[in-house]
């Protein structure tokens, strides 16, 4: 009988098969997505990116572009063409900085809203559409959580007359898109490729769309450095 018994549970646990795998999904709420996102950059004091620059405005312009950080307002660049030539170099500094193209000997003092013309005026960059991009871990102080859509919490800050909206993917707690209202623009940020370091989270690649502009810019990272050492000399001019 207890020969029985032991078959016809076996027989039952071998028709139900193995016990699936299960995986409780723990919900995050909004705050808790919004300060993981910022826990990932609590810790950077300098940052270096370098990658490529695509610039559609009716033609397409290419360029290499390298940007350096140091906390808490000091921004580096240099744009290069082909064969490594330096094409120019400027830096910001708070509110103002330089602009300059060595071989041609031009420098001028430019402020942190001003724009980058290139080409004889045909377009150019806005440098804080750029700077909020790519470093746009900075200045998320006042934002307050607005809806959820899907995966994604949405969080907007409101600020002389413009607003600053960002989108968080509640799962990797990375950036999906900024957009920045102001009264002259709509201007539309988005991230993909997320590099996951062991200590912070980075896109691989970003677009910017400008309604005002018309014109579309993509930036592919292809070196990160976190941290890493500042040379004064990146933020003084040579002219």
């Amino acid at each position: 009988m207890r020969f029985r018994v032991f078959i016809f549970f076996l027989t039952i646990f071998a028709a139900c098969g193995p016990r699936p795998e299960i995986k409780v999904e723990v919900l995050k709420s909004f705050q808790e997505v919004w300060d993981g996102y910022l826990e990932y950059y609590d810790n950077i004091n300098s940052l270096a990116f370098s990658g490529n620059l695509t610039i559609t405005a009716g033609k397409v312009y290419d360029c290499k572009l390298q940007l350096i950080y140091a906390s808490p307002d000091s921004f580096a660049f240099l744009t290069e063409g082909a064969l490594g030539i330096d094409l120019a170099r400027g830096a910001i500094i708070g509110d103002s900085g330089f602009w300059e193209i060595t071989r041609e000997e031009f420098h001028e003092t430019i402020k942190y809203g001003d724009r980058i013309f290139f080409e004889d005026g045909q377009f150019w960059i806005d440098i804080e559409q750029l700077l909020q991009a790519v470093f746009f871990f900075r200045d998320n102080s006042n934002f307050q959580f607005e809806k959820q859509l899907g995966s994604r919490f949405v969080y907007s800050s409101t600020y002389n007359g413009s607003k600053k909206i960002v989108e968080i993917n509640r799962d990797s707690l990375t950036p999906v898109r900024q957009i920045f209202y102001n009264p002259a623009d709509t201007v539309f940020i988005e991230y993909y490729d997320w590099n996951r370091l062991p200590v912070s989270r980075f896109p691989g690649r970003m677009t910017i769309n400008s309604r005002l502009s018309g014109a579309k810019v993509e930036y592919v990272i292809k070196k990160l450095r976190i941290n890493p050492d500042v040379k004064l000399s990146n933020f003084l001019p040579k002219l």
